[in-house]
């Protein structure tokens, strides 16, 4: 077990270079997972079923958002880790978005999504070697974890190659579609252009190589107060508290966008250098510049996203304050307060149709301890994560002294132990719980893992 979760570490690392390698980032090191200890009254079979899960978990579950490969579905829709990356600038959901704040007509909306069709199709084809390179590299480095020869560098290169060829498509998109919309619109609609502007300029942001590596922060307070007023026992606010709640997402619009107006010169720098195919040597001085700035920029951010929320928090009832920053919480950390596989465990099993009184009893108990314990867990995983991100930010503060002393901070913080594979445990041990109140028949019943495609089968005789 421990060979296998030595594979993993090595593993993931390993894949993060197809982020890494194109975009200039660099990450603290990780710590090696640590073997869980199993109740040795499970039955082999299950010993076997578990040791095969708890791989796949470590290599896809642990850390939602590393992807092991860039899907055709991710390269389309810009979703996924490497999706954000890669695909395309104006994914459709952007553009539904922009009809909407633009308020076109149905024959101007019609003229622009046929535009942009063709658009997309162009972006997809020329993206198509970079899809290729991806699932070859990820294959690759993935069966060089499994006794197999390290990836040919020749792989990486091509890689490169190809994520760079996505960015100038990637511009051309952007610049494209911005045009079209604007060659639509009638002079009343005009006035509404610094909208989208401001618009396009979040969404890159979002969607950068640093935010993608960063936690946390792809959170919008404006969604998140939406989403509590939205419930009925909350959509009869007055009119005071209303006008309160705009303008303090007025202030947050105003302040965000001065941010994301940094970044995107900052991002148009990367973009000239990336295009122009220049030498090595001065792509990795403009990249490594690009994301130091970058991790400023989003602890920036995600000041003012905590300030906005705790106000309008305060602006609102107790009640609905509370959901607002739940919810926050939520949006902010979905790979945190996620469903986790050992909850959809559980919820399958209380559905099953043959359960006894006594199991059922048995499932209920075991949730009503499982959920405070789990909620617990994921505020320290919160507080754990925005520490790191706190740290690995000042490390890259121009003032030398600063930088030091954050990286020292930073290696003492990472021998401690990190909660979230405190919570991973915890929810193998549900997992557990849960299988042991039921039958075998009922058992087979239950949702495995989910694996990725790429990963080779576990032998049951591997050890």
């Amino acid at each position: 077990m421990a060979d296998l979760n030595r594979c993993v570490h090595h593993g993931r690392k390993c894949l993060c270079r197809l982020v890494l390698c194109v975009a200039g980032v660099f990450l603290p090191g990780q710590h090696a997972a640590r073997a869980t200890t199993i109740d040795p009254d499970i039955e082999l079979e299950a010993l076997i079923l578990m040791a095969s899960e708890r791989t796949a978990a470590e290599l896809e579950d642990e850390s939602p958002r590393w992807h092991f490969a860039l899907t055709a579905e991710e390269l389309r829709t810009a979703t996924g880790t490497y999706g954000r990356l890669y695909g395309p600038s104006v994914a459709s959901v952007d553009l539904e978005a922009l009809v909407g704040r633009l308020g076109l007509s149905g024959d101007q909306a019609d003229a622009v999504r046929t535009v942009y069709r063709q658009r997309l199709e162009n972006f997809l084809a020329a993206s198509r070697e970079l899809l290729r390179c991806s699932q070859e590299l990820t294959a690759a480095v993935v069966r060089s974890r499994y006794g197999g020869t390290p990836p040919d560098v020749r792989l990486w290169m091509s890689f490169d190659v190809a994520a760079s060829a996505v960015v100038a498509e990637q511009r051309a998109m952007r610049l494209g579609v911005l045009e079209d919309l604007k060659s639509l619109l009638e002079q009343g609609q005009l006035t509404r252009w610094q909208v989208v502007e401001a618009w396009f300029r979040r969404v890159r942001f979002m969607r950068s190589a640093s935010v993608s590596l960063s936690v946390g922060i792809r959170v919008d307070p404006r969604v998140v107060v939406e989403t509590i007023l939205r419930k009925p026992e909350f959509s009869s606010v007055q009119r005071d508290v209303r006008d309160r709640i705009d303008e303090l997402l007025r202030e947050y619009d105003s302040a965000a966008d001065v941010i994301f107006s940094t970044f995107e010169r900052l991002a148009d720098q990367l973009e000239d250098v990336l295009v122009a195919k220049r030498d090595a040597p001065e792509r990795s001085e403009v990249q490594t510049r690009v994301h130091r700035q970058s991790l400023k920029l989003i602890e920036r951010l995600r000041g003012l996203n905590d300030q906005v929320v705790r106000d309008l928090a305060a602006t609102v009832s107790e009640t609905a304050g509370f959901q607002i920053n739940r919810e926050y919480l939520v949006q902010a950390f979905p790979e945190v307060y996620g469903r986790t596989h050992g909850q959809t465990v559980l919820i399958t099993a209380r559905g099953l149709p043959d359960l006894s009184p006594q199991q059922l009893a048995s499932l209920e108990s075991i949730e009503l301890e499982w959920l405070p314990r789990c909620e617990l867990l994921r505020g320290r995983v919160v507080s754990w994560t925005l520490t790191l991100a706190k740290l690995s930010a000042e490390m890259a503060d121009d003032d030398e002294a600063i930088a030091r002393a954050a990286a020292a901070q930073l290696t003492q913080f990472t021998t401690s132990p990190d909660p979230a594979r405190e919570l991973a445990a915890m929810d193998f041990e549900l997992v557990r719980r849960v299988r042991a109140v039921l039958s075998d028949e009922q058992r087979a019943n239950l949702p495995r893992r989910p694996r990725s495609a790429l990963l080779p089968a576990i032998d049951p005789g591997y050890r």
